[in-house]
């Protein structure tokens, strides 16, 4: 599990060295905003990462609890079975929580595609036909594709394909990966797994 060893080391980097603050509203949905984050110095990557934070437009934390795990299992899918892939998807994932009440997230901590407002980033409508097999073949999970892509174009006009909205995911017709989802789950709210936890409030 190529993607979900690297995002506990991220995570763990992220824990012990950077203070999150959120910045500028990126991106914003009828429940999720999507808020930049700053960057730091990867030294897992070798390179500067730049941070985000899907945060509930209604202060509903358990909103939360549910997609993280969903969109995680999603991603490692991805990673593991499309190897050409890899590149497209964010460079992390996890939560963050609170040690005032640990069991509840705050927020959604992945990569900030748009590097802080420098980069366009755009709806990718048409899902690649690789990942549509993915999603529809052996390992079938049902969520709406067409709003799992994005196009980031940089100050130049470059142009490229990410990935990272997977939710809301039914995974009621695999049963490998219901009980992958399940374990993730349990993990991440019993054993603080792929979290990142302060002592302070998420303000912006």
């Amino acid at each position: 599990m190529i993607y979900l060893e690297r995002n506990l080391a991220i995570l763990e980097e992220i824990q012990n060295s950077v203070e999150l603050v959120p910045g500028q509203l990126v991106g914003e949905s009828y429940n999720v905003r999507f808020m930049s984050a700053g960057s730091y110095y990867s030294k897992v990557l070798g390179k500067e990462v730049w941070l985000g934070l899907k945060m509930s437009n209604y202060q509903v934390p358990f909103y939360l609890s549910g997609r993280a795990p969903a969109e995680l299992i999603a991603l490692n899918l991805i990673a593991e079975n499309l190897p050409n892939r890899r590149a497209d998807l964010p460079l992390f994932y996890g939560v963050v929580t609170n040690t005032n009440d640990p069991d509840e997230p705050v927020a959604i901590l992945t990569e900030d595609f748009s590097k802080g407002g420098i980069n366009d980033v755009w709806a990718h409508n048409k899902p690649p036909e690789d990942l549509v097999r993915l999603f529809t073949g052996e390992h079938h999970i049902d969520v709406d594709l067409d709003k799992a892509c994005f196009d980031i174009v940089d100050n130049v006009g470059t142009e490229v394909l990410k990935m990272g909205d997977f939710y809301p995911a039914d995974y009621s017709g695999d049963d490998v990966l219901r009980k992958q989802w399940l374990a993730l789950m349990d993990k991440m709210e019993d054993e603080g797994k792929y979290s990142v936890m302060i002592d302070y409030s998420l303000t912006p």
